[in-house]
């Protein structure tokens, strides 16, 4: 790997890292919140799908619809990964012509 590219992977494992420790401390504080719902307000504690907006699951039973076509769904996640791949592919592809040029 050339110098760029390993940049690029480390400034992509950093962004990953931080999300990831994003999304724990959202986890923890909305933890946080229910234990004060059950120490102080037993009766008023929410249930979980209402505390945590991705727990519904009556959503993911609706196929969405994009551009009102029917024959156009959302895409899947497979398509999205192989569309990141691909812009990796295209960056690391542009790094190794930049460096050819010098």
């Amino acid at each position: 790997m050339t110098f760029d590219e390993i940049m690029v992977h480390i400034t992509a494992t950093i962004k990953h890292h931080r999300m990831l420790l994003k999304e724990r401390a959202v986890m923890d504080h909305k933890t946080a919140e229910l234990m004060a719902f059950a120490v102080n307000d037993p009766s008023k504690m929410p249930s979980v799908e209402k505390h945590y907006g991705f727990m519904d699951d009556s959503d993911e039973n609706k196929t969405t619809i994009i551009n009102k076509e029917p024959d156009q769904l959302e895409p899947e996640d497979w398509q999205n990964d192989q569309a990141i791949l691909l812009q990796q592919a295209m960056s690391v592809k542009a790094v190794n012509a930049r460096k050819n040029k010098e």
